[in-house]
């Protein structure tokens, strides 16, 4: 990525950004705006990717409110709400009764 990006990497560069103004006249008691160049510190990040939710199937639920029904995974930031007669919690995983899918 950093070789085909127009911009420099991890320092700050002075940019020309468009602003929209809005002026009020009293006398009209109307408003018009214009649209202004104006400079402005910017930073491209060369960040690399990172997962944010695991793979279905691949969660690891722990319970985080029994009386609500809601389930957090230990490995990610993913919550679900499910209910007793519909999923059942064994070892980690939450199964659906019917079909047998592991969420």
């Amino acid at each position: 990525m950093a070789k085909d990006f127009p911009h420099p990497l991890n320092e700050f560069i002075e940019e020309d950004v468009p602003v929209r103004k809005l002026h009020y006249d009293q006398d009209t008691k109307k408003v018009s705006s214009t649209v202004k160049m104006e400079k402005m510190k910017t930073m491209y990040v060369d960040a690399k990717p990172e997962k944010m939710r695991c793979q279905t199937g691949q969660h690891n639920f722990k319970i985080a409110n029994s009386s609500k029904g809601l389930f957090r995974c230990t490995k990610c930031p993913y919550y679900r709400q499910v209910y007793p007669t519909t999923y059942m919690f064994k070892k980690g995983k939450l199964i659906h009764k019917v079909t047998g899918r592991v969420v």
